[in-house]
């Protein structure tokens, strides 16, 4: 009870200015300490990092991840360099000894973080910032941990694993967001495996058979609502997903320092769908990156004419966006496919 107490403590006290302000949430971490991995922990730094460099105006940042800053719990696996393989494929002898080459350890983000990365937490946050946004306010949410879905069948209720090994459907999440104000700009990056059901929130309620919902909302998503993702590994130097290339773009450089190029319309600053872009050009891995505008195309069945499918490149090139033509440009360079070149029947 007394760490309850004192989480919801922590979630009051980072929202206790009376001044209305644009409102960032970072979430991140595994449901246990086996299933936290490093990457996560990283993700969550970069997302520190970015807005740091940025330094956006008026802007609150929260960010909650595992067992919290102030604890002694284990909520990171991380692989141990150089383990040796005799080791490695001793340890398989044992039905008991679990990843034998990565070693558990207490979250490293200090003063980045302002609680655990609990169900309670995140929804208590959500709620405190309803009457805090003003309709001129943004709010940002990213998530970077594991999801699944329902069952086998249904990508409807997919849902994202907290800290305390619970979890928050779309459903859930989207209804906390119809209590903010309806003119609030709010953004939602998630890379969590299935996050593309939480394209959802275009419906009120979370619901594709309710109405579209009147707020000003956004998501950007690693995967499909009906496939797994990548990036949850423990060993950090084999990081390949959606979060390193989204945040990169943004940045402005790699990683390693080298400068990139994702200012797709050249007009001086970098947008999220031209992050979003670099992701599709750039990563490698099982992702299918989506958003809340491509799902809805998906989902509302909008249908095109024959003769609009017969349309040929000549036809479409020149009203291509400059992010459309980065992309078609980028995986022309990436695959060796030239669109150009397709016939149709």
């Amino acid at each position: 009870m007394k760490k309850l107490f004192l989480s919801i403590i922590s979630i009051v006290s980072m929202l206790s200015s009376a001044q209305a302000a644009n409102q960032f949430l970072g979430v991140g971490g595994g449901y246990n300490p086996y299933h936290s991995q490093v990457a996560l922990e990283k993700n969550l730094v970069l997302f520190s990092d970015l807005i740091t460099q940025l330094h956006p105006e008026n802007t609150e940042v929260s960010a909650l991840f595992g067992s919290g800053p102030n604890s002694s719990a284990l909520d990171v696996i991380e692989q141990i360099s150089n383990f040796p393989i005799e080791d490695n494929l001793f340890s398989r002898l044992f039905d008991s000894c679990e990843t034998p080459n990565c070693q558990l350890r207490h979250n490293t983000l200090g003063n980045l973080l302002n609680g655990a990365a609990t169900k309670r937490n995140i929804l208590d946050f959500m709620d405190l910032i309803k009457n805090k946004l003003t309709p001129t306010d943004k709010f940002r949410f990213y998530f970077t941990g594991h999801g699944s879905n329902a069952n086998d069948n249904d990508f409807t209720k997919n849902y994202f694993a907290t800290w305390d090994t619970k979890k928050i459907s779309v459903q859930e999440f989207t209804e906390q967001l119809d209590k903010l104000p309806s003119e609030t700009q709010t953004q939602v990056v998630m890379v969590q495996c299935y996050s593309g059901g939480f394209a959802q929130i275009n419906y009120e309620g979370g619901e594709k058979n309710h109405s579209l919902s009147p707020s000003h909302r956004c998501g950007f998503f690693a995967q499909v609502p009906d496939r797994i993702a990548a990036g949850c590994t423990s060993d950090i130097n084999k990081r390949e997903e959606y979060s390193r290339y989204f945040w990169e773009a943004y940045r402005g450089s790699t990683e390693e320092g080298k400068s990139i190029q994702s200012d797709f319309n050249r007009d001086g600053k970098v947008t999220s769908d031209e992050a979003h872009a670099y992701v599709i050009i750039h990563e490698n891995s099982i992702d299918i990156p989506t958003t809340t505008s491509s799902q809805l195309l998906r989902e509302q069945g909008f249908s095109l004419s024959t003769a609009l499918k017969r349309k040929t490149w000549n036809d479409i090139k020149d009203t291509l966006t400059p992010i459309e033509q980065a992309i078609v440009e980028g995986l022309k360079e990436k695959t060796g496919y030239d669109i150009s070149t397709l016939e149709l029947p």
